[in-house]
This record gives structure tokens, sequence and C-alpha cells, in this order.
């Protein structure tokens, strides 16, 4: 078994990394206002708090 060193040899991080980025990049063809609330809600979701 490969050892770890850093958060980013976990393979949940580097499929949770992965995820990001595909949703980013599908965002971006989002109206801008539906961009915003959709940033809005996960920067909520990162604090745990409500939006």
């Amino acid at each position: 078994m490969k050892k770890t060193n850093t958060f980013q040899d976990l393979i949940v991080w580097q499929k949770g990394h992965q995820f990001v980025l595909e949703i980013y990049n599908l965002s971006k063809s989002f109206p801008k206002e539906d961009s915003k609330l959709l940033n809005s809600y996960c920067k909520s979701i990162l604090t745990n708090e409500k939006p």
C-alpha cells in the first residue's frame, strides 16, 4: 500500500476535487445570476451557515 504524505494523496480527496472541477466547468455556462447564487450556496455549505 502506498504511504499517504498529504491529504492530496487520499483517493477520496482526489475524487472530490475532480467532482468540484467538473461542477465549476458546468456552471460556467449558467447565467451570471445563477452562478452567483450557486457560489453563495456552496460557500454556505463549506462554512456550515445558512445562505
